[in-house]
Parts: C-alpha cells; sequence; structure tokens
C-alpha cells in the first residue's frame, strides 16, 4: 500500500476520534502483514494532526 493511502487512513481515524471516542470505546484495525501494522503506526505517529495532548504508546505486534 502506498503512503498516500497510510496519511489518508491515519487522518481519517484521527477525525473520527476526535468526535466520536468515548470512554469505555473499543477499536481495531486489521492488517494482512506485520510491515503493514508498522507503517500506519510509524504514520499515526507522525502525524501532525494529533493535538498536543494526545500520546502514542509503543507496542509490540503479536499475530
Amino acid at each position: 500500500m502506498s503512503s498516500q493511502f497510510y496519511r489518508y487512513l491515519s487522518k481519517k481515524l484521527i477525525n473520527y476520534f476526535k468526535s466520536n471516542l468515548h470512554a469505555g470505546d473499543k477499536f481495531f484495525v486489521q492488517f494482512d502483514e506485520e510491515n503493514q501494522v508498522e507503517i500506519f503506526y510509524n504514520t499515526l505517529k507522525n502525524s501532525n494532526n494529533f493535538d498536543l495532548s494526545v500520546s502514542v504508546e509503543e507496542f509490540v505486534y503479536k499475530h
């Protein structure tokens, strides 16, 4: 998948959470390959769409 796709997806996800995230909500995003998860994570982490009060935490991918 292209970097443009990951930027688009991260922007849509962040915008969704800005208006629809409530305490206790759960969600998941599913990819087919581990490298897709890593690319998406890095795209989110480096996104300038974040409010500075939002943090991104490291994770370990398990499949």
